[in-house]
Order: structure tokens, then C-alpha cells, then sequence
């Protein structure tokens, strides 16, 4: 009997790997080229990925034209990356462009025998200027065991071959979470390709040119400024930081030696600090409007739907959004069994990166941009292709201050 049943599951199990289905494809152009001359796809690669059996099918795609791809049933992140050209326009010259496309689709339900598949595409540039290079969200902890949780930072560097002034440069906290998908549905407005909602963000004080930063250096944005190693010896010294963010709480420190971030809006009313297992993503903007400005002219609401252990509710929050043109850099962070959606366009980051696994692994450890090269002069040039997972060396060791 047992015989018999092992069988008759093995065969089962065969029958639904076995299951093909047909997905008709189609392509739309991102909308910012849409409407050129002559907008073609040059070249282009949709890959398949089933999230269940982790096995990987990929396609060349040479046309605009509806095709077919033909895969096992199951759930899939679909990704498509190519290049465009088109003709732009200005008077009587014409000049043919290139540009890097790429769309996304994840969670996707490939069952049935058939299925259509729309892919909306968005144009993404390679950064040339300031890139968040090492973030460090997980804090420490004391050889007696204790979390510490003031020593965390973000290190932003100069990619670029000029100099550049950091004066106005903001770092905001995403304010959807990497694992909420699964308990908020149906958001409205599903605004992502256009906007970024955020729920924390400070900003570099200065006129315009007070805060230069020479290409290949960088400058770090800490909690509290001081060297945290006398209190901790799992930690680091941070009392040459450039900036710190203060809360103005009694809870907070403030170094008087280091100059605060200008505090722009934070949803809580007590201490920021960066979620300490990675679930919240970080943008880097230039923010040249006044505080008040801001926060009168980039309010939006959002509804969705709050699902948990049975218990549903319609919900409605208000938070601040920015214009995705206007980011300079953006990462996206989760934790391998936590990660449930993208909150950020796919043509600011195609992918994600962590620090462990929601555990242990976490602590202590950052997510640091790998180098892609170093220049003639010995500048060392950071690797920025808006995809976190191939920019980022996850589970990293701290090195605040050192780019290696």
C-alpha cells in the first residue's frame, strides 16, 4: 500500500511539473519615449524566474510584436531589460538617442495553459553623481549581549569625476515596508513609477556650496556622533562623522562637536532610528524647497486594504511623497524570508539587498556598494546599475568611512 501511494504521488507531483502554459507577451514602451520619433526596440531579454523551484528561463525579444513564451506553471518574477533608440527632435537636427529600459511583474500567477502578460517598460539612467555607498541599519551589540542602536549611519559618496556639494542633499525612509504586500492590498494610488512615499527624512543644511565633497570621498550621516567603541567594543568611532540626526527628545544625543541634519518631517515623535532588520528602503534627493514648502506642496493620501489573522480593515494614511525624478539614488532593502514586494520603481532600483535573514546574521553587519573600478588617478569608481542586488555586497562588515 505504501508502495502503491509513494507511487501515486510521484505521479501527481510529475503531472504539475509537467504543466506548461503559453504566456502571450506584450511590450509597451516606457511613456517618457512613447511619444518620439521613431521609437524602437533595439535589443532585449525577458527572463522567467519560478519562485517555488528557483529554476530560471530567459528569451532574446527583437520586437515590439506580441510573442510567446512557453513555461511550467507556476509563480514567477518576470524581468525584462534591454535598450530603445529613438529620434529626438530639436528644429531641423535630428539626433539619434539610446537609453536602458527595463520593467517588472512580480508574484505572478502562471497557470492554466494561457495567459497575457503586459509589460509596462520605464527608462533608467546609471548614476554619475552621489550614491548612497554604505548603509548601516542593524546596529551592535555588547560582548555582554545588549542592543545598541546608536551607532547606525549612511555614508554617501562622490561617483562622479568633479566635485560636487552635498549642501541640500536628503536621505528619506521609504514609508511602505518591504514585507507589508501580504497584510496591505489594493493600494490606491498604486503611484510607484511616478512618486515615492516617504515617512522620515533629514537634509544637509547649507546656501548652495558650504559642504563640497572632492570626487572619490564621501561624507557620513550618523545617529550619535562619538566613538561608540568606548562604550561598546563591537561597535565603531564615528566622532568624525559630518553630520548627525537629532531629535530634539530627551531619549536623543546630541553631539555639540557635529553639525545636525536639518529635520524635515519624521513620523514619530520620539527617536528616528533605521529599521534595525532592514524591512524600510532609503532614497537620496535634493531637496531646494523650504521645509514649509515641502510639506504643504507633496502631501498624498493613500487607502488600502489591512488583512491579519482574519481580521480586515480599510484603512487610510496620509505621508509625503517626492517626484521619482528628483532622487539620486535609491536602495532597496528586505530580508530573504521576509521580502514581499517592491516598493520602489524598477527604474530606480530593479532589485534588493540585505543584512541577514532577520536574525542574529543581521546584527552588525551593513549592506556597502561594491567597486566597479578604479580610475588612472586611483579614484575607485562604485558599481551603479540601479539593480541593489548586483551593486551591493549583502551581510557586509561596517568600514564607516573607508571604501574598499
Amino acid at each position: 500500500m505504501f508502495a502503491i501511494a509513494a507511487m501515486v504521488f510521484t505521479s501527481c507531483k510529475k503531472d504539475d511539473e509537467d504543466k506548461k502554459t503559453d504566456v502571450k507577451v506584450k511590450i509597451t514602451m516606457p511613456q517618457s519615449i512613447s511619444g518620439l520619433k521613431s521609437v524602437k526596440l533595439k535589443e532585449g531579454t525577458i527572463t522567467f524566474t519560478n519562485m517555488n523551484t528557483g529554476s530560471v528561463k530567459s528569451q532574446q525579444v527583437s520586437t515590439l510584436d506580441a510573442f510567446a513564451v512557453n513555461v511550467t506553471d507556476g509563480t514567477y518574477k518576470v524581468l525584462f531589460e534591454g535598450k530603445a533608440n529613438y529620434t529626438e527632435t530639436n528644429g531641423d537636427q535630428n539626433t539619434e538617442r539610446e537609453v536602458n529600459i527595463r520593467g517588472i511583474k512580480e508574484n505572478l500567477a502562471i497557470v492554466g495553459g494561457n495567459v497575457d502578460l503586459n509589460m509596462d517598460l520605464v527608462v533608467y539612467v546609471e548614476s554619475k553623481g552621489f550614491v548612497l555607498s554604505e548603509i548601516f541599519f542593524s546596529g551592535t551589540k555588547t560582548p555582554e549581549g545588549k542592543s545598541y542602536r546608536q551607532d547606525k549611519f549612511f555614508e554617501i559618496y562622490n561617483n562622479s569625476s568633479e566635485t560636487l556639494y552635498a549642501d541640500g542633499l536628503a536621505i528619506g525612509e521609504c514609508y511602505f515596508n518591504t514585507s507589508w504586500a501580504k497584510l496591505f492590498k489594493n493600494l490606491t494610488p498604486d503611484n510607484r513609477e511616478s512618486h515615492t512615499a516617504i515617512q522620515a527624512f533629514y537634509r544637509i543644511p547649507g546656501s548652495g556650496k558650504d559642504h563640497p565633497v572632492k570626487p572619490g570621498e564621501s561624507i557620513i550621516l550618523v545617529d550619535v556622533a562619538k566613538n561608540h567603541k568606548a562604550e561598546n567594543a563591537n561597535s565603531f568611532d564615528l566622532s568624525k562623522a559630518n553630520f548627525e540626526w537629532f531629535d530634539d527628545h530627551a531619549l536623543d544625543v546630541d553631539v555639540a562637536e557635529v553639525p545636525n541634519l536639518e529635520k524635515v518631517y519624521c513620523y514619530t515623535a520620539t527617536v528616528w532610528t533605521p529599521h534595525s532588520r532592514g524591512y524600510n528602503s532609503y532614497v537620496l534627493f535634493k531637496l531646494d524647497k523650504t521645509k514649509d514648502a515641502f510639506i504643504a506642496e507633496n502631501t498624498q493620501e493613500y487607502s488600502y486594504v489591512f488583512e491579519y489573522n482574519g481580521n480586515v480593515k480599510n484603512l487610510t494614511k496620509q505621508t509625503y511623497t517626492i517626484p521619482n525624478n528628483v532622487i539620486l539614488d535609491a536602495v532597496e532593502l528586505s530580508a530573504p524570508s521576509k521580502y514581499a514586494w517592491h516598493v520602489l520603481s524598477s527604474a530606480l532600483d530593479l532589485g534588493w539587498t540585505h543584512s541577514g535573514d532577520s536574525n542574529d546574521e543581521t546584527v552588525g553587519h551593513s549592506v556597502k556598494r561594491k567597486v566597479s573600478h578604479t580610475t588612472a588617478d586611483g579614484r575607485k569608481v562604485l558599481l551603479d546599475t540601479n539593480n541593489s542586488k548586483l551593486d551591493f555586497q549583502a551581510t557586509a562588515t561596517p568600514s564607516p568611512g573607508v571604501i574598499d
